[in-house]
């Protein structure tokens, strides 16, 4: 079982494209344990926090900022890893 926490899920947004349902991202330079399907995480739109999140995700994405990621438990059907929670460290 791969492991969704954090403090295993970080990295600098290499790649960031929305779609109509979320947020697609890849993180370089870290650590990805949940190993998704072309290295993709995924902000879905039905997230209670999405707007922040999202308006999260566009500002850390500098070379500066490290994105940790708290992921559901398993990768969805499509193999991607569904965000849960962010944190960004400033």
């Amino acid at each position: 079982m791969a492991d969704n926490s954090h403090e295993h899920n970080f990295g600098r947004i290499s790649r960031l494209y929305p779609d109509d349902g979320g947020i697609y991202f890849t993180l370089t330079g870290g650590q990805t344990a949940m190993n998704p399907v072309s290295g993709y995480y995924r902000l879905e739109t039905a997230h209670g926090n999405y707007g922040a999140m999202a308006a999260l995700l566009y500002w850390a994405a500098n070379p500066t900022r490290i994105v940790k990621v708290q992921t559901a438990p398993d990768l969805n059907p499509d193999g991607f890893a569904v965000v849960s929670y962010l944190v960004v460290d400033l």
